[in-house]
C-alpha cells in the first residue's frame, strides 16, 4: 500500500484562472484526499477479510473498489459487503484455482463528483500451506565445539519458526552468551555443545494458514579428541536487506579446536559488539539494531584461533521507503499548452516512479512524457485531460504517492481591442523533424504586441500544441520536435495587453522522410490466435533508407502498464 501525500498548492498557466469556481459542471478545484486508506493484509480461507477506505473532501464524493482492475459492482457476491464509509467487508475468503480468489490487488476508487478520483491501493495474500523444501539433516560435532539445524520450510507468508528437543518446546535464552540462538532465517544454532546436547531436533513452522513439523535430526555430542582443528565457517554470512529502523541479523557460525573467536569488521574497521549499536546472537552472529541508511555496507566474519584464521564477507542493504524531495502541484491552464507535474522521489533501493490519472495509470506516449525521473509532460490540453494526478513511488522498501489536481480551461473569446489575425504564414524551411515558419503582423495591432503564440496539430490527434516567440517583434519560428513524413497544421495567434487575438488561416505542411532511419511502418494489424498468444502484422516503410536489419515490437500490458519489446527479423 503506498500512502497518500496531498499538497494542495495551486498555480494557474498562461492566463488560466486559478480561483475556486464552483458549479454543478465544474467544480473547480477540490481537496480530496484518504482519511484512511486500505493496507496490506493476510487472512486465511474461510476467514473474514476488511479492507478500511474513507475519503475526505468538500465535495460530494463516492467510493467504489476495484480488484486486479476490475469493478466489485460488476458482478454479485453475497459474501461482501461495502459500508456507507467506504470499508469493504468479505466473508468466507476463498483462495482455489477452480474459484474466483479474494488474493489479488485491491483498490479503493474515491470519486469527486464532475472533479476527478483518486485511487489507494492495498494487497491481500490468502495464506497458502507450508511447504518443506529439505529435511532436516543430522549433525555431529565434538563436546564445546558448535552445530547447526536447518529449517527449510516455504510459505506465503513466510512462517514463524521454533525448535523442539526431543518433542518438547526448546527454551531458548536471550542474550549474546546464550549458546542457543534462532536465527531470522529459522536455523539453530549451538555453540559451546554440552553433552546434554545431545537429542533429536525438529522444526514447528507456522504462518496464518497452515503448521508443518519438520523430520527429527539428531545431534550426537562427540568426545572431544584433542587434536588441533583449523577454525571453519559452517554458517557464512549472506546478504541481507533489512528496513530502516528494523534490527538486521548478519548470520555466521565457526567450528574448530581450540574453540576460535570470532570478530566482526566493517570494512578495515573493527565492530565492537558489545554496546547499545552492535551485539552477538549466539556468539558469533552480528546483531545491529535500529538500522540506518549509512549502515549499508560490507561487513566481513573471521574466525581464528592460534592455527588458522578464515574469513567471509556479505553486504548489508538498508531499505529506505521512497521520500519526495519535490511534489506535484496542482495547476489550471489553456487548453493546447503544456504543464509539468513535478515529482521527484528518493530511496533504497530506488523507486520505480509511475503516474495515475483518475484511478488509472498513465500511459507514456508522445503527449504524456515521463521525464527526469518522475515528472509528467502532459502535452497540448485537451478537455479530457483533466482530473487527479497522482505520482506513485514504489519500491522493495515500501511505497508513496502524492496527488494534484489539473484542470483545463477554454481560452477566452476575443474582444474588440484584441490584434486581428496575422497574415501571409507560410513555411520557410520544412525538414524531417522541425518547420521554420514566418508571417506578418496584423493590420490592427490594437497596440503594443506581447507576443505570438503557433498553434500545431498532427493530422489524426485531437491535441493542438502551442509554442511562443522568445521576442514580440519577431515575426519566425522554428516548431522542432516533429515526426518524419507527417502532415501538420499551423496557425498563428498575435497578443495583446487585452489578450490572444484572431487566429490566422491554417497553413498545413508535410515533413520530410527522415534520411538517416526507416520511415514508420504501415498497416499494423493485431488479432488473438489463442488465449496466451497475438498475432501481429504490418508493411515495411515506404522509405527504409537502406537494407532493414530488423523490426522491434512493443506492447504494453493493460493491467500494469509496462511495456515489453519483442523482435522480429
Amino acid at each position: 500500500m503506498a500512502r497518500s501525500e496531498v499538497h494542495h498548492r495551486h498555480k494557474a498557466t498562461d492566463g488560466a484562472s486559478g480561483g475556486r469556481t464552483n458549479t454543478a459542471d465544474s467544480p473547480g478545484f477540490v481537496d480530496l484526499s484518504f482519511a484512511l486508506e486500505p493496507q496490506d493484509a493476510v487472512v486465511v480461507r474461510g476467514g473474514v477479510l476488511r479492507l478500511d477506505c474513507e475519503a475526505r473532501c468538500d465535495w460530494p464524493v463516492s467510493v467504489a473498489w476495484r480488484k486486479d482492475g476490475v469493478a466489485l459492482s460488476s458482478f454479485v457476491d453475497e459474501r461482501r459487503t461495502v459500508f456507507p464509509n467506504g470499508t469493504l467487508l468479505i466473508r468466507d475468503v476463498v483462495h482455489a484455482r477452480h474459484q474466483r480468489s479474494d488474493e489479488g490487488r485491491y483498490q479503493c476508487l474515491a470519486t469527486a463528483e464532475g472533479a476527478g478520483s483518486v485511487v489507494s491501493r492495498a494487497r491481500v495474500t490468502v495464506a497458502g500451506p507450508l511447504r518443506v523444501l529439505a529435511p532436516t539433516d543430522p549433525a555431529s560435532s565434538y563436546l564445546g565445539d558448535s552445530a547447526l539445524f536447518r529449517c527449510a520450510v516455504l510459505g506465503d507468508p513466510a512462517p514463524s519458526v521454533r525448535w523442539q528437543r526431543d518433542g518438547a518446546d526448546l527454551a531458548l535464552e536471550p542474550g549474546e552468551d546464550a549458546r542457543l540462538a534462532l536465527l531470522p532465517s529459522g536455523t539453530l544454532m549451538m555453540s559451546q555443545l554440552r553433552p546434554s546436547d545431545s537429542a533429536h531436533y525438529r522444526c514447528v513452522a507456522q504462518n496464518p494458514g497452515s503448521a508443518r513439523t519438520g523430520n527429527e535430526a539428531e545431534l550426537r555430542v562427540l568426545t572431544e579428541p584433542g587434536v588441533p582443528r583449523g577454525p571453519a565457517l559452517l554458517l557464512r554470512p549472506s546478504p541481507v536487506s533489512a528496513a530502516l529502523g528494523t534490527d538486521a541479523v548478519l548470520e555466521c557460525l565457526a567450528s574448530g579446536f581450540p574453540s576460535p573467536s570470532v570478530t566482526w569488521r566493517r570494512g578495515d574497521e573493527l565492530i565492537e559488539t558489545r554496546n547499545k549499536k552492535f551485539s552477538l546472537l549466539g556468539g558469533s552472529s552480528l546483531v545491529i539494531r535500529s538500522v540506518t541508511d549509512d549502515d549499508s555496507g560490507t561487513y566481513s566474519c573471521s574466525a581464528s584461533n592460534k592455527h588458522h584464521n578464515v574469513s567471509a564477507t556479505a553486504t548489508l542493504t538498508v531499505l529506505v521507503p521512497p521520500q519526495f524531495l519535490s511534489f506535484p502541484s496542482s495547476v489550471a491552464a489553456l487548453e493546447s499548452t503544456d504543464v509539468e507535474l513535478e515529482c521527484a522521489v528518493a530511496g533504497t533501493p530506488p523507486p520505480a516512479v509511475r503516474w495515475v490519472k483518475n484511478g488509472e495509470d498513465v500511459i507514456p506516449s508522445d503527449y504524456f512524457q515521463i521525464v527526469d525521473g518522475g515528472t509528467l509532460q502532459v502535452l497540448g490540453l485537451v478537455k479530457s485531460d483533466e482530473g487527479f494526478y497522482q505520482c506513485v513511488a514504489e519500491s522493495a522498501a515500501g511505497g508513496a504517492q502524492a496527488t494534484a489536481q489539473l484542470l483545463v480551461r477554454e481560452p477566452a473569446a476575443p474582444n474588440a481591442g484584441v490584434p486581428s489575425s496575422p497574415a501571409d504564414l507560410r513555411a520557410l524551411r520544412v525538414a524531417s523533424r522541425f518547420v521554420t515558419l514566418s508571417w506578418s503582423a496584423p493590420l490592427r495591432p490594437q497596440g503594443a504586441l506581447h507576443t505570438y503564440g503557433v498553434y500545431y496539430s498532427q493530422d489524426g490527434t485531437n491535441r493542438e500544441r502551442s509554442v511562443n516567440v522568445s521576442e514580440p517583434e519577431s515575426l519566425e519560428l522554428t516548431v522542432s520536435n516533429l515526426k518524419p513524413e507527417e502532415n501538420y497544421s499551423f496557425r498563428v495567434i498575435a497578443y495583446n495587453e487585452q489578450g490572444a487575438g484572431l487566429s490566422s488561416s491554417v497553413l498545413r505542411v508535410t515533413t520530410k522522410p527522415d534520411l538517416e532511419v526507416p520511415g514508420r511502418v504501415r498497416s499494423v494489424d493485431a488479432r488473438p490466435l489463442s488465449a496466451t498468444a497475438v498475432g501481429v502484422s504490418w508493411e515495411p516503410p515506404l522509405h527504409a533508407n537502406g537494407p532493414l536489419s530488423g523490426y522491434r515490437l512493443l506492447l504494453t500490458e493493460g493491467a500494469t502498464a509496462k511495456e515489453q519489446v519483442r523482435r522480429s527479423l
